[in-house]
């Protein structure tokens, strides 16, 4: 009896720790972050994403910046960012948070004979953040919350990045 009991929960532990969403305060990089970066007085622009699929990527990292980060946001596109005369405003929109992407250099082709589609995908993968300052042209490290899962980044993100909001 002990034993049926005890093996799930064993299961259900080991399970919980290999999809753990903590983040290692060790990784973040302090110098991701610009000096000027606690004006909450501007607003963040996250890049949004354009193209087949992006639209539950745009919407998951929107609503984990709108949950997790205090501070104001914008979603809009890179083409909107560097063309719109909106984002001109340097005091009002300065940085830009983009995706790094980090996939290995193999990819794997997998064809369906019957209808003969076929379709890559990358071995490995892992999704991290930087922040862009709009004023001096200048990208800064990744953030240092990578994962291959990008929820969890997106959320690591905005936890981190409201944490040094407020220092």
């Amino acid at each position: 009896m002990k034993i049926k009991f005890f093996l799930p929960l064993l299961m259900l532990i080991i399970l919980a720790s290999c999809v753990s969403g903590r983040i290692n305060p060790k990784k973040i990089d302090k110098n991701a972050f610009p000096v000027g970066f606690s004006n909450l007085n501007s607003v963040l622009l996250l890049e949004q994403k354009s193209g087949m699929g992006s639209k539950p990527w745009n919407n998951r990292l929107n609503r984990y910046f709108t949950k997790y980060y205090n501070g104001k946001i914008e979603m809009a596109s890179r083409q909107e960012i560097l063309n719109n005369s909106k984002y001109k405003d340097e005091t009002k929109y300065r940085y830009v948070l983009t995706d790094d992407v980090w996939s290995s250099g193999g990819t794997t082709t997998r064809t369906t004979t019957a209808t003969g589609t076929s379709f890559e995908y990358n071995k490995a993968y892992r999704l991290d953040y930087r922040i862009y300052d709009l004023v001096e042209g200048k990208s800064y490290p990744t953030i240092g919350v990578s994962s291959n899962n990008f929820a969890k980044s997106m959320k690591r993100t905005a936890i981190v990045m409201n944490n040094q909001l407020h220092q």
